[in-house]
């Protein structure tokens, strides 16, 4: 098994002056809120989809924001037969208020057409909410957790998450780092940034192969918040 970890690429609210950019008005219920990709980071995106243009992706894990579905329709752009998003709440940026919304399927349907989406049932709740150290941990993980039991050796599973979720969370559970290590150790996660990792066999050991890669993204790496 493969794993693909990518953080969303530049996002409107990463850039300097959001207001730049205008917001599309068909995610009417996340306006200012959920935003998508910058212009900068659609070109991020699209190396991103040039970059595993010849890797084959079995499954699409990815967080229910807009600015990380957009990340992963891009991702896979240039990809024959494109694998469904499935939206993962437990993928969502670690410190979000409990009332933050995304917007509904049907929308995401309607913007992107060609695209299939998904829902994973939510199994953590509330606890997702949670900003302790503790509670970031349990959730990433959960995800490690979720993500080796539920695919087999042969699978290449692409993650769409976030910047300091994965930085400080995720790609150490990936590897199998115990909790002591957090706050002492920090990966890097920058935008549109692709981390891969591969599963032995019998799933016992998980080894980076790449943290934090961002070459192929050209001039369009020096976006990053």
């Amino acid at each position: 098994m493969t794993i693909y970890l990518v953080r969303h690429a530049y996002s409107r609210h990463n850039a300097p002056d959001p207001s730049d950019f205008p917001y599309d008005y068909r995610v009417a219920e996340s306006e200012g809120r959920d935003p998508s990709l910058s212009p900068m980071g659609i070109e991020q995106a699209n190396c991103l989809g040039a970059r595993l243009k010849d890797i084959q992706i079995d499954y699409v894990l990815c967080s229910p924001a807009h600015r990380t579905i957009r990340t992963a329709i891009g991702a896979i752009s240039q990809k024959k037969e494109k694998p469904a998003l499935e939206l993962m709440q437990e993928l969502i940026e670690y410190g979000l208020p409990k009332e933050m919304t995304f917007a509904p399927l049907n929308i995401m349907e309607d913007m992107y057409p060609g695209h299939v989406f998904t829902k994973i049932p939510n199994v953590l709740d509330s606890r997702l909410y949670e900003t302790s150290d503790a509670a970031g941990y349990a959730r990433a993980k959960y995800i490690r957790d979720y993500v080796l039991n539920r695919f087999g050796p042969d699978d290449n599973i692409l993650i769409v998450s976030h910047g300091a979720f994965c930085s400080r969370f995720l790609i150490s559970a990936i590897l199998g780092l115990p909790f002591e290590t957090i706050g002492k150790t920090k990966f890097g996660a920058f935008n549109a940034s692709l981390s891969t990792f591969v599963v032995a066999a019998d799933g016992t050991e998980v080894r980076g192969r790449h943290i934090n890669e961002t070459s192929y993204l050209g001039e369009w790496g020096k976006y990053n918040a």
